[in-house]
C-alpha cells in the first residue's frame, strides 16, 4: 500500500509541475475551448433563436439580387409587407444600403426585415436602416 501512494503522490506532483511549467498555454487552451462553446450572435440574437417573423428561403426564391431598377425595391416592398405585423413597406435601396420604413418597428420584425433585405441583397445588416413610418 506504501508504493501506492508513493506513486500517487509522485504522479500528482508530475502533474502540479507540467500545470505551472505550461500554464499559460493550458489557459490559453482553456479560453478557446470556452470561446468555441459560446453561442455565435447576429444582431444580439442567439444563432439558434426562433424567429416567429422569418422569411423562409422558399420565399426569398425566385426575387434575385439587387439590381439598379426600381422593380427590385417593388419586389423587396411586396416581400417584406408579407411579414406578420409589417403592413406597408417602402424601401428605398442602393449599392451601399438599404433603407426600410414600416409601420412596426418591434425587435423581431427588425431582425427578420435586416435577414430577408440582406439575403435579398447582400448587403450587410450595418448597411440595412429600418425605421418606423408615419401614420
Amino acid at each position: 500500500m506504501g508504493d501506492a501512494m508513493k506513486s500517487t503522490k509522485l504522479s500528482a506532483d508530475s502533474v502540479v509541475k507540467f500545470a505551472l511549467k505550461y500554464k499559460y498555454v493550458l489557459i490559453a487552451i482553456a479560453a478557446g475551448t470556452i470561446l468555441l462553446m459560446l453561442p455565435r450572435t447576429t444582431s444580439g440574437q442567439a444563432r439558434d433563436a426562433p424567429l416567429t417573423n422569418a422569411l423562409t428561403s422558399a420565399e426569398l426564391a425566385g426575387y434575385g439580387k439587387l439590381s439598379d431598377d426600381s422593380a427590385s425595391e417593388v419586389k423587396l416592398e411586396e416581400l417584406l409587407s408579407r411579414l406578420e405585423g409589417a403592413g406597408e413597406v417602402t424601401i428605398a435601396l442602393s449599392s451601399s444600403g438599404a433603407v426600410v420604413m414600416c409601420a412596426n418597428v418591434s425587435p423581431e420584425l427588425k431582425l427578420s426585415i435586416t435577414q430577408a433585405v440582406s439575403a435579398y441583397t447582400g448587403l450587410s445588416s450595418d448597411r440595412i436602416i429600418i425605421l418606423k413610418a408615419r401614420k
